[in-house]
């Protein structure tokens, strides 16, 4: 069968240029909302994703790099993976979310945002509602190829698909 979607997401901790509890946030804010709207999906454990960092030797607040992301999709396992940076400047904080799908962790969609100095929790939250729900809404099928056969194609749908039985 070929995977054609997220299933297990894997939300790494974002990295900071100078430690503050706002990369924390950002991380807590896109589990809920996954968890929240997008119920189709399995959320790798947060206690699962440190103790993989931990035996990986990743530094808390460092960034994630390719090697690790590649043995994470091995070892949580996962399918997707989300993971970012927050850069501190002088009067912004410029925060970037990137999202990998698949084993070969193709870049599916990426987003990056300024937040003032002075932020309101209810903006941070909408921003990254709004482009996490942009960026699932739109992958393009939401369900898995289980078998094919020449023009035949038996897709298993999900239930926020509009791919409907015969049709």
């Amino acid at each position: 069968s070929y995977d054609l979607l997220a299933k297990d997401i894997a939300v790494f901790p974002i990295s900071e240029s100078r430690q503050s509890k706002l990369s924390k946030k950002i991380q807590q804010i896109i589990i809920d909302v996954l968890s929240d709207e997008f119920t189709e999906y399995n959320i790798i454990s947060e206690d699962k994703i440190d103790t993989f960092l931990s035996e990986n030797a990743v530094v808390p607040g460092e960034a994630i790099g390719p090697v690790i992301l590649e043995k994470a999709v091995l070892d949580l396992p996962c399918n997707t993976v989300i993971f970012g940076n927050v850069i501190s400047m002088e009067k912004i904080k410029k925060v970037l979310v990137k999202i990998l799908i698949s084993k070969k962790l193709y870049e599916y969609y990426n987003f990056t945002f300024d937040l003032p100095i002075q932020y309101t929790m209810e903006s941070l939250n909408e921003t990254i509602k709004d482009n996490l729900k942009e960026a699932f809404n739109n992958l393009p099928y939401k369900g898995f190829i289980s078998n094919a056969e020449g023009n035949i194609v038996e897709i298993k749908a999900q239930k926020r698909d509009t791919i409907q039985v015969g049709r």
